[in-house]
């Protein structure tokens, strides 16, 4: 019996001491980490997407959402993908709408479904629009703005479908957000040169009026040369 009880107490402290040490394997208490993030840059009427790595610390799971905090004005975001259960990334899509140029500090937050939060900062570089011609491109009334073919910063202006005059043309600045008219040519009988010229600026978002002027030379025999002016008006609005 002495022996017999010796023996229960050894494998009763061995069975006790191996579920304790199973328990303490694995951390049931939830934590995650954000991932450094490095600083981002968006052109002022750009869209990018950006990741961030959320990281599990702990062998517990739970569905963490994302929130975006401090973006600056006529700067929008959409989640690609918003939450899940780390580790995973997620993904942010930033919309620049002609927001204005600078450095601004965003903040990156998870909330846990237990209501356990992180937060990570990274710097939000905003960059001069370089192309602002694809928002100008469409159909105004009976005047038509396409994109120059092989420019990036000029656009044809059409005032008729079946305009024999030259091409207007309209060279934009996304900087300083100012155009200048500018093209020249002769009419289809070669009696006729007909130049253009004029300048503006324009806000995004409002209606662009231009004026430009057209000037027809008139030569050759019977008729004596001659020169008119004439000022021709157009209008667009800068798409959101």
């Amino acid at each position: 019996m002495k022996y017999l009880y010796i023996s229960l107490t050894a494998t009763l402290l061995i069975f006790t001491y191996s579920c304790k040490k199973a328990e303490t394997d694995t951390d049931q208490t939830f934590g995650f980490t954000i991932s450094d993030i490095k600083d981002f840059v968006l052109e002022a009427d750009g869209t990018e997407q950006m990741s961030v790595e959320f990281n599990a610390t702990s062998d517990a799971t739970e569905n963490v959402s994302i929130e975006i905090l401090g973006l600056p004005d006529n700067v929008t975001h959409e989640f690609i993908r918003g939450n899940g259960s780390p580790t995973f990334y997620g993904i942010i899509k930033l919309q620049g709408n002609y927001a204005a140029v600078g450095n601004y500090k965003v903040t990156v937050k998870g909330v846990s479904s237990s209501g356990i939060t992180q937060t990570k900062d990274f710097q939000l570089k905003i960059t001069n629009a370089n192309n602002c011609v694809d928002r100008m491109a469409g159909k105004y009334g009976d005047v038509t703005i396409n994109k120059a073919p092989g420019a990036n910063s000029t656009l044809a202006i059409e005032r008729h479908p079946n305009d024999v005059y030259p091409e207007v043309k309209m060279t934009l600045n996304c900087v300083n957000k100012t155009f200048s008219i500018h093209g020249e040519g002769s009419l289809p009988n070669g009696n006729v040169h007909i130049s253009y010229s004029g300048q503006g600026s324009f806000k995004p978002f409002n209606e662009i009026s231009g004026t430009y002027y057209r000037k027809s030379v008139f030569g050759g025999n019977p008729t004596p040369p001659f020169s008119t002016t004439k000022i021709d008006t157009f209008s667009f609005v800068y798409k959101r």
